[in-house]
């Protein structure tokens, strides 16, 4: 159980920060569209 925790979380945490950067950058896009 350990074992699979540990290859687990931070499995989890680079798609979360991956999934948080394509947002953030998805809109600043939309903002830069708006504004140009």
């Amino acid at each position: 159980m350990i074992k699979t925790w540990l290859v687990i979380g931070p499995c989890a945490i680079v798609l979360g920060v991956v999934l948080f950067r394509s947002e953030s950058q998805g809109r600043y896009r939309r903002r830069a569209q708006t504004l140009h």
